[in-house]
């Protein structure tokens, strides 16, 4: 996991970026619940496929609506965050099974 990128504005604001291009099909579909509707209620993980390193992903189900952190990249990023006097960075859990 590498740190995010600092870019400088126009403006002299400073944004911080962080693109996810992690793919991992961990979601188990057979046990993620979806509504009448067909749109994903809780999902659920495949942990056998989950990431050990610190990894930010997506997975295919979700990778247009849904970032996921594990434990050692949430520890990273929060600790980055923290170095770069930035505010703001929640990460919260996902409504998962």
């Amino acid at each position: 996991m590498r740190r995010y990128r600092r870019r400088s504005r126009p403006s002299g604001s400073i944004r911080y970026l962080y693109n996810v291009t992690n793919i991992v099909d961990c979601v188990d579909a057979s046990r993620t619940t979806r509504s009448s509707s067909g749109s994903l209620k809780k999902i659920a993980f495949d942990t056998s496929k989950l990431p050990e390193e610190p990894c930010v992903f997506k997975a295919p189900l979700t990778a247009r609506f849904q970032l996921y952190v594990n434990d050692g990249a949430k520890k990273l990023l929060e600790q980055w965050s923290l170095e770069a006097g930035l505010a703001g960075l929640e990460i919260g859990k996902p409504n998962v099974i």
